[in-house]
């Protein structure tokens, strides 16, 4: 038995009897609407940044856009120029990972997707455990651009152990 139902999220109840027991579960699932997958443009991507606190962030103007840009790059002897970005039509996406002790820690943002009432980033973090490891301080990051929306953005985080 099938039926149609609206996007939304949903509480499903199931019955299970095994004589003499009887369990009892509900899980919840969303029923997602259409989604686009957007193709996020990567401006810069690294280790070495100067805005050592983790953070989501989501960037729709100049003037915000030229702050996070100075963080992130003073730690830097020579501040890069800082790379074009249309804010009528576009916006930044930044992730910072925050600090660590050793070399071995990755961020990138490896999907955008659009659905009809929100977007959703999905950051994979990855992390190298064994091998050759530097006694340095890292601080991952990815900063991208993706065409400009009003929804809200939600970030959905993965992570990687690599061996």
């Amino acid at each position: 038995n099938s039926q149609q139902v609206e996007p939304g999220t949903y509480k499903i109840e199931a019955l299970i009897t095994s004589e003499p027991e009887v369990f009892s579960n509900s899980i919840r699932i969303r029923i997602e609407g259409n989604k686009q997958t957007l193709n996020p443009e990567t401006i810069v991507i690294g280790t070495q940044s100067g805005y050592h606190e983790r953070a989501e962030i989501v960037i729709k103007d100049r003037d915000q856009w030229e702050k996070i840009w100075s963080l992130h790059t003073s730690n830097l002897d020579q501040m890069p120029l800082i790379p074009e970005v249309d804010f009528k039509t576009e916006m930044v996406i930044a992730v910072f990972r925050g600090e660590f002790t050793s070399s071995g820690y990755e961020t990138e943002i490896t999907n955008v997707t659009e659905f009809p009432d929100k977007i959703v980033v999905t950051v994979t973090e990855t992390n190298h455990i064994g091998g050759m490891l530097l006694d340095v301080m890292t601080y991952p990051f990815h900063i991208v651009k993706i065409k400009r929306s009003e929804l809200p953005v939600e970030f959905v985080h993965r992570t990687v152990i690599r061996k």
